[in-house]
């Protein structure tokens, strides 16, 4: 086959649909891969591998670098932790968690308590709007005006509002929270983390990222065996804790979605 590089899932779905449908070719993808730096020794070279299959089985391994990113995300504050449960499912490490005021916010708090002052100024002075002097008995009539239309509208309303468009709004002009994490680059390219960040927020989120060092990883090797055999093409490096959940949902998916063989999967 080929070694193809895509600027993204996009990109590699539409590129797929054209093959399909301009050449009739059947195309068969696989699994992304980034770059492992394997430490053998004081006394040996390392190796850096992008493939699954190039890990050594029969050799000592002293350590397992992998790269990681620096991703900044910018979500709505009711859904931090959601955000925070998913970036640690995915081995993530905190940086840095800050909120940011909401926009127009401030100007609308200071709007509102003028109007309660100008209103409450008069109610402590008892004074009537027909004992003001000509030039100001508007500004009064408007107060009291203003006063009694909460009033009315509490005693005229029978509508509830929409609770799930106030959830909108509110995750779309609230408050934000700024939330920096190191991920594994794996995640981003293998795991689906975008998608699924996407989803847990309802799209409200935004997710930026930068390349960052590399760091010690307790990895492992994952096989697929068919008749007894590897299959170089579904192999994959995981993390131990993941190798076992994550084989499982593999030959569940495979089951469901290759047929009936003669031979032992």
């Amino acid at each position: 086959g080929f070694r193809c590089g895509f600027l993204g899932m996009l990109h590699m779905e539409v590129f797929m649909a054209r093959l399909e449908q301009e050449h009739g070719a059947a195309v068969v993808t696989t699994t992304p891969t980034v770059p492992y730096l394997l430490d053998m020794g004081p006394e040996q070279e390392a190796l850096e591998i992008s493939r699954a299959s190039d890990f050594p089985l029969d050799q000592k391994i002293h350590s397992i670098l992998e790269p990681t990113v620096t991703a900044t995300i910018i979500a709505p504050v009711e859904y931090v932790g959601r955000v925070m449960t998913l970036c640690s499912e995915r081995r993530g490490t905190l940086l840095d968690h800050s909120v940011l005021g909401a926009a127009g916010g401030a100007g609308s708090v200071t709007a509102e308590a003028g109007s309660a002052s100008s209103s409450s100024t008069g109610a402590e002075h008892g004074v009537p709007a027909t004992q003001q002097p000509s030039d100001h008995s508007q500004p009064v009539r408007q107060a009291s005006s203003e006063i009694s239309r909460p009033d009315q509208a509490q005693g005229d309303g029978s509508e509830e509002p929409d609770s799930s468009s106030g959830r909108s709004q509110g995750a779309a002009g609230g408050a934000r929270a700024l939330l920096r994490y190191t991920l594994p680059l794996s995640e981003l390219m293998v795991g689906g983390l975008h998608g699924e960040l996407k989803a847990r927020t309802q799209g409200y989120a935004s997710f930026e990222y930068e390349e960052g060092g590399s760091r010690e990883a307790d990895l492992v090797r994952l096989d697929v065996l068919a008749h007894g055999k590897t299959v170089d093409a579904l192999s994959r490096l995981v993390h131990r804790q993941d190798a076992v959940p994550l084989g499982r949902a593999l030959l569940a998916r495979m089951k469901q979605l290759v047929d009936r063989q003669q031979f032992e999967a």
